[in-house]
């Protein structure tokens, strides 16, 4: 068994106008759970399957540091990989996924936590 910590950071430039709103897959033939914060008094949202997240708009957004953390566990045996997507949209450049992954679980009992942090632009 293990744990393994899986930290990344994000730029997504916005729009003031535009609604910008995020989705979270997690992948492989996982099980597992997700949340998203501004920060640990200010939760967003949080779930286990794929959701459209509203984070607001472009011009409340810029500036400010968003917190995604996703808890991936096996959900079968068949494969050793770990992943999470996150879905942007209503950015300056238009939708953009981000994947990660860690591709080295050896046990049945391995989590997998992904920590994105996103700063708004």
């Amino acid at each position: 068994m293990g744990i393994h910590i899986v930290p990344t950071t994000e730029t997504y430039r916005v729009h003031d106008g535009a609604k910008v709103t995020l989705r979270i897959t997690i992948g492989e033939a996982q099980i597992g759970a997700w949340v998203v914060a501004w920060s640990s008094n200010n939760v967003v949202a949080r779930g286990a399957e794929p959701e459209l997240v509203d984070l607001g708009f472009g011009r409340d957004l810029r500036g400010r540091t968003l917190q995604v953390v996703v808890t991936a566990q096996r959900g079968g045996a068949g494969t050793d990989r770990f992943s999470r997507t996150l879905a942007f949209d209503g950015g300056a450049e238009g939708s953009r996924e981000v994947l990660d992954h860690w591709e080295q679980g050896d046990s049945d009992d391995d989590t997998v936590v992904f920590t994105t942090m996103i700063g708004f632009q």
